[in-house]
């Protein structure tokens, strides 16, 4: 994950950061993964970067005493922020298993036809 490697905060808004911040969690690259492959099945082609919101909220929710206090139940809505797309095209396919433009393809197909329209 590159994109979030970073070992030294902003000085200048690192203080204005910290003073926002609840908690954070440490993500490691395998969890990316997953959350890449399944925001590749809802049609969201991200890459690690992308995908690490996702991957927060799968380790949270793994978390029994975590999820309960945050509320997070089956009738929860969470939003999540994904920061990038699959800007790293060999390395998407490595783990996702197809093309970032196969997932977009697949999800405007998908979008079309609940939509009740065909797609060329």
């Amino acid at each position: 994950m590159a994109g979030l490697n970073c070992g030294t905060p902003s000085l200048l808004a690192w203080p204005t950061l910290r003073a926002g911040l609840t908690g954070s969690l440490v993500i490691d690259d395998a969890l990316a993964e997953t959350a890449m492959v399944l925001l590749a099945e809802d049609g969201v082609a991200a890459g690690e970067t992308g995908a690490a919101a996702a991957a927060a909220l799968l380790a949270l929710a793994d978390e029994p005493e975590v999820r309960g206090r945050l509320g997070l139940d089956h009738e929860s809505r969470v939003v999540l922020l994904c920061t990038e797309g699959a800007t790293d095209p060999d390395g998407y396919q490595r783990v996702v298993g197809r093309a970032p433009d196969e997932v977009d393809a697949a999800a405007f197909s998908a979008a079309a036809r609940r939509r009740g329209r065909r797609t060329g």
